[in-house]
């Protein structure tokens, strides 16, 4: 899997509706993030489908950092970057408003402890860092065209690299 890891509560491989609470550091250059409804990915195009909260990046981007990903093959792969609200219609296609009083780059504070609260409710997926709303998204696809339920997963990006998390809560709410 190419050197990338992943921490994963699978104790009940079904989780869909949760709040997830930890606090992050990377002590030096990082990438990670923490992958929900995480299901093995068949198509092998990449390790799990997954709704990806992006926690750190290396060289991919200034709004990557919390961004939402859609690790989602044999679907349109939307970006909702670190400020964006976006709506995904019934007809997949996207609607971007920004976050108002969002969640900037010098909120996150680096070599120290950051704060993430991640709620995915139904179609609804917020993700806070320090306590600002950095992106959240609302799926209209149909059902089946979703990820439903799966594994949380906490990554380590690249081999070489050091995340550390510590205070994990998660409170399912289904």
């Amino acid at each position: 899997d190419k050197g990338r890891g992943y921490l994963t509560y699978s104790k009940n491989k079904n989780v869909a509706d949760l709040e997830l609470k930890f606090s992050y550091r990377f002590p030096g250059k990082g990438n990670s993030g923490v992958s929900i409804r995480a299901i093995p990915d068949k198509t092998g195009r990449r390790d799990f489908q997954s709704y990806h909260a992006d926690l750190g990046h290396v060289g991919i981007g200034g709004q990557v950092l919390g961004a939402w990903d859609f690790h989602t093959p044999g679907r349109r792969e939307h970006r909702c970057f670190r400020g964006d609200m976006l709506v995904i219609g019934k007809d997949d296609k996207p609607t971007i408003t920004s976050v108002k009083n969002g969640l900037k780059v010098s909120d996150i504070k680096k070599g120290q402890w950051n704060d993430v609260h991640i709620i995915a409710k139904g179609n609804n997926f917020k993700l806070y860092i320090n306590g600002k709303l950095s992106s959240e998204f609302t799926e209209h696809l149909p059902l089946a065209k979703r990820l439903k339920s799966g594994m949380i997963q906490l990554q380590l990006h690249d081999p070489g690299m050091v995340v550390e998390f510590k205070k994990i809560k998660l409170k399912v709410l289904n």
